[in-house]
């Protein structure tokens, strides 16, 4: 039985008792300001009361340093504590958790994902923009290189005085022809055929300062990419005699617009922008 003293007298005072014998000093006051004893302990192997001091539990032999004290919950029933409680600890603890590392892990391997996806296909558009950029370019510049081709040829075959080869030079039909509409290529071949028969002798014919330009399609104007209509504008000198004597002289800006056809680029219009002089003698 445990024996405490009187705070007043000093007197021992059996536990259990509600006043001192000595002074009748009320034993409450004991108990409120006495200290707590301290917990009995237990083996934590088999669970019997160890008395204090012991190096090792007198049932199983287990060291008295792993036991634990009686009451205290081990792992097993920590666990089952921490579900009774209450809903407001339980989320403030969830809140105060950090996300499991999976999560994350997914998260930003996602992230890399879209990232990646949306590098490829950046990359692509601007492959895509840059092939195509390559491909106009391409063609315009093969595009100029052919029209002036032709052009050459149109003018060598009218220094040879050869009017089919020149006749060949133009379409089946030409919309303008200087100042004449739709005129067919037999119609100029007639022309030309006429002309050489006069000319006896060709002194000067020279072509110039050519500028070939990429025109729209008639019907598609955004028709960039494969180019069907050019123009080449050039400034022609020429100088020749007949067989009756007379002389013919000039020099023109002259334009010739060419489309392009199963036989190549062809002549589809022909007009003198601009007279700089003409002599007929």
């Amino acid at each position: 039985m445990a024996i405490r003293n009187c705070t007043n007298c000093g007197r021992e005072v059996v536990d259990g008792k509600r006043f001192c014998a000595g002074c009748g000093q009320p034993m409450t006051l004991l108990t409120a300001t006495s200290e707590p004893e301290p917990a009995a302990l237990s083996c934590s192997s088999c669970g019997a009361a160890l008395a204090p001091g012991k190096r090792f539990c007198v049932r199983c032999g287990h060291p008295i340093d792993a036991a634990m004290p009686v009451g205290q919950t081990g792992p097993e029933e920590a666990g089952n504590t921490a579900n009774d409680l209450s809903p407001a600890v339980i989320s403030a603890t969830q809140d105060e958790m950090p996300a499991p590392e999976g999560h994350s892990k997914r998260s930003t391997s996602g992230a890399i994902v879209i990232a990646a996806m949306v590098m490829v296909v950046a990359c692509g558009f601007l492959a895509w923009n840059a092939y195509r950029h390559w491909e106009i370019t391409s063609r315009i510049s093969e595009t100029k290189q052919q029209v002036q081709e032709a052009v050459s040829i149109w003018a060598d075959a009218f220094r040879s005085r050869n009017s089919i080869a020149v006749a060949a030079s133009y379409a089946t039909t030409v919309e303008k022809y200087f100042h004449r509409n739709n005129v067919s290529r037999d119609q100029i071949h007639g022309y030309y055929q006429s002309a050489f028969t006069r000319i006896g002798y060709i002194d000067t014919y020279q072509i110039g300062d050519i500028k070939i330009e990429i025109l729209p399609a008639l019907h598609d104007r955004d028709d960039t990419a494969i180019p069907s209509r050019a123009a080449a504008t050039f400034h022609k000198t020429w100088n020749y005699r007949q067989f009756d004597g007379k002389t013919s002289s000039g020099e023109v800006i002259e334009r010739l617009t060419f489309t392009s056809t199963a036989e190549g680029w062809k002549i589809v219009r022909e007009e003198e922008l601009s007279v700089i002089r003409a002599s007929r003698q």
